[in-house]
C-alpha cells in the first residue's frame, strides 16, 4: 500500500461530471494508514472528491460558479 494511490474515476451523476483534483481525486492520494483492520482484510478511506458541472471548468470569470 506504500506505493498506491487512489484517484476518481467517474462521478456517478452525468450532469456533474468533470473530475476535479480536490484531494488529489485526479492526480492521486495516497493510501496512509488503515481505517478498518481485521482477521481478513485492511481497509483505507481516501477522499472526499468532487466533480463539478462542465460550464465551471474554464478559467474565466463566471461567477456562477463560485
Amino acid at each position: 500500500p506504500a506505493h498506491c494511490l487512489v484517484r476518481i474515476v467517474r462521478s456517478g451523476d452525468k450532469g456533474c461530471a468533470v473530475l476535479t483534483n480536490f484531494n488529489g481525486g485526479t492526480t492521486g492520494e495516497k493510501l496512509l494508514r488503515p481505517s478498518k483492520v481485521s482477521s481478513t482484510e485492511v481497509g483505507y478511506s481516501a477522499g472526499p472528491y468532487y466533480a463539478t458541472v462542465p460550464q465551471c471548468d474554464v478559467d474565466g470569470d463566471d461567477k456562477s460558479c463560485s
